[in-house]
């Protein structure tokens, strides 16, 4: 994806260099470079700045796009091979977030006064949500092409990701 990135001259670091990796069932594992050793820092537990969180959601825009743009060039392109859509280990029917999400939601936006009143509309559609996000879930699997194939990170969260100060900022 960086490749394709080079070649209309943008120069975006998406991730550091993939070193080693196995898929073997007795040994799974990543190894990447070392990114500390180039300034990069993880964000703690502090909330990000504003301009910390743009860069975040344009690098993952740049990775949807290229991926979507590579998908339509390519019939060998990574998001045509992979199956399994955010969760690629186990049955997403079991998945906690996928069978309690809901009602957690419902839950936290119950406790908040200006909150609320979205509760009633997510319960006039809550009997669809799961077998839908199913049905997307198992969309290539199934032989449905019809949508939009994009490689997504899957684990993009403020504790994976890395920040490098550049000029103070």
């Amino acid at each position: 994806i960086e490749k394709v990135l080079r070649q209309y001259g943008d120069q975006t670091v998406l991730a550091p260099k993939l070193i080693a990796s196995s898929t073997s069932p007795t040994q799974t594992y990543v190894m990447f470079n070392d990114l500390t050793v180039q300034g990069y820092t993880t964000i703690g537990s502090r909330y990000i700045h504003l301009d910390e969180g743009k860069i975040a959601m344009l690098k993952l825009a740049k990775l949807h796009a290229i991926s979507y743009k590579l998908n339509k060039e390519r019939e060998e392109a990574a998001s045509t091979s992979l199956d399994k859509g955010l969760i690629n280990s186990i049955d997403p029917e079991k998945f906690p977030f996928i069978k309690h999400g809901i009602r957690l939601l419902k839950e936290v936006l119950s406790e908040h006064v200006d909150l609320k009143q979205f509760v009633p509309h997510i319960e006039s559609v809550e009997h669809l949500l799961l077998p839908k996000t199913l049905e997307l879930f198992k969309a290539h699997s199934s032989g449905k092409r019809d949508g939009l194939l994009v490689l997504n990170h899957g684990d993009f969260h403020l504790k994976n990701m890395m920040i490098q100060a550049v000029d103070g900022k």
